[in-house]
């Protein structure tokens, strides 16, 4: 019997596509290829964004496979993103590339383990995502929001801010401080400081991996690249040692980590591989909703209709008190907002998964060895499932509308039994300062700036986020 995965007809129509009404915003994208490049353009083009290389196809199509080298299909419909990642997700493990890119980095993290270690290594610290226990960090995500809020009133009316640095700051110290304890300043100040040097390799060192050139082979930024991982990784190894040598009362993830034992061996995690996962939560933690708010604030400066929704609802929430963690549940339209941010700017805009089996749909076939690329970023704008695809327009995920979006179609947090564990923790971030920010000050941006999406790892505005800054009650 063949062991190909047979999937049914793509059912969704692609509708025409109209220009959005003259009041609903449109801002920035890429500009896709046609079709799919060959090699070498398609490495050529990866090194500065690898958005470049998903094919206008892949907006608009169900599945696009590309010739390569290296042989590439870009999966954008349900019926080929389901086998993939939840009815035969161990058949499509994470990419080959992805894996040994950032083994230096986090090692033999949740992300970077197998199926079976990746079972155990979940299942210890998943009490700690309870929604109840989630909502516990509420204090500590509200200080963050007020420290930078107190930063932009010592300065000047109107200042211009890098939004994006500012971001960056706020919530590095944040995630690294709910991880890991007090005393986190310092490492979050090293992880600003080193992310440029880091992410302006990470492209070559994902081209050298899929030619499966050796790795003792010169690459640009390579050198300073593995620097920055000694740093980070010796940062985040001091800070774990500290807080199991300190005993802490409150059993948080390193503890959880630490009394974890694997069901089938009874070993339990040495202090390597707690460092290893320590490195994966806060490096993806961080930058994920530090570049959201960064998206959102940028948007909400071009779109002052759904601003003024934001701060109304907020005021009519809290009734001019102060906000706290009981109004999650009441912010629906700032909810709205960052899931809309989302669909134009996922953070994570690509997952790839490698293919060990086929998987055929309407005569076109993923053989085994087939980098299976996901494109988040062009599922989101697909023709097919969005009405103005390329436009904000929060109302899209109203109470009326939000509950018939598919879940292989809005991605942010990926889909299937490897979803990233801390989505709800995000969410829970994001609405709590978003809703902070906000009510504290306006932003504003030049008409002409345009923060062209660029795709080296995370999803982050080419130059920056230059946006003005004004407090409300100056």
């Amino acid at each position: 019997m063949s062991d190909a995965i047979v999937s049914p007809r793509f059912s969704a129509t692609r509708p025409a596509r109209r220009n959005a009404p003259p009041e609903i915003l449109t801002p920035p994208t890429v500009s896709p290829p046609a079709l799919p490049l060959g090699f070498p353009r398609n490495l050529a083009k990866m090194v500065s964004n690898y958005l470049d290389v998903i094919p206008e196809q892949a907006y608009h199509e169900p599945l696009v496979i590309a010739p390569g080298p290296p042989r590439m299909a870009f999966l954008a419909c349900e019926e080929v993103l389901k086998p993939v990642l939840l009815d035969h997700w161990e058949d499509f493990p994470m990419g080959r590339v992805k894996k040994q890119v950032f083994k230096p980095l986090f090692g033999r993290s949740l992300g970077n383990s197998d199926p079976h270690d990746w079972r155990w290594q979940r299942g210890a610290v998943s009490p700690l995502f309870r929604n109840s226990v989630l909502r516990q960090h509420g204090p500590q995500i509200l200080s963050a929001a007020d420290a930078m809020i107190a930063r932009w009133r010592a300065g000047s009316p109107g200042d211009m801010r890098n939004i994006e640095a500012d971001m960056i700051s706020m919530v590095a110290r944040l995630v690294t401080d709910t991880l890991l304890g007090n005393g986190a300043d310092e490492f979050a100040g090293l992880l600003e400081k080193g992310r440029d040097t880091y992410y302006r390799g990470m492209n070559w060192w994902i081209i050298y991996t899929m030619l499966r050139l050796p790795h003792w082979l010169p690459r640009p930024h390579g050198q300073a690249m593995r620097a920055e991982e000694r740093a980070i990784r010796g940062g985040v190894a001091r800070l774990v040692r500290a807080r199991l040598e300190a005993g802490s009362p409150v059993a948080g993830m390193v503890e959880k980590w630490r009394d974890a034992r694997d069901p089938a061996t009874g070993e339990g995690m040495p202090e390597s591989r707690i460092v290893d996962n320590a490195t994966s939560f806060i490096m993806a933690g961080f930058e994920t909703v530090a570049l959201t708010l960064t998206w959102t604030l940028f948007l909400l400066a071009r779109s002052p209709v759904w601003e003024q929704n934001v701060l109304e609802e907020i005021e009519r929430v809290t009734q001019g008190g102060p906000l706290g963690v009981e109004h999650l549940d009441q912010l629906t339209v700032v909810e709205q907002v960052i899931n809309e941010s989302m669909r134009l700017y996922p953070a994570a805009p690509v997952i790839i998964r490698d293919a060990r089996r086929c998987l055929d749909y309407k005569g076109q076939s993923i053989g085994p060895g087939t980098h299976c690329v996901i494109p988040i970023y062009a599922i989101h704008r697909h023709r097919a499932y969005w009405e103005h695809p390329d436009s904000f327009d929060p109302s899209r995920f109203g109470p009326d509308r939000g509950a018939s979006i598919s879940k292989y179609h809005f991605m942010p947090f990926g889909a299937g039994p490897k979803s990233c564990i801390g989505g709800s923790l995000s969410m829970i971030e994001l609405t709590l300062l978003l809703a902070s920010l906000v009510r504290a000050a306006s932003f504003s941006v030049d008409a002409e700036f345009d923060p062209r999406p660029t795709g080296r790892l995370f999803l982050r505005p080419a130059r920056g986020m230059p946006l003005s800054v004004s407090m409300r009650d100056q």
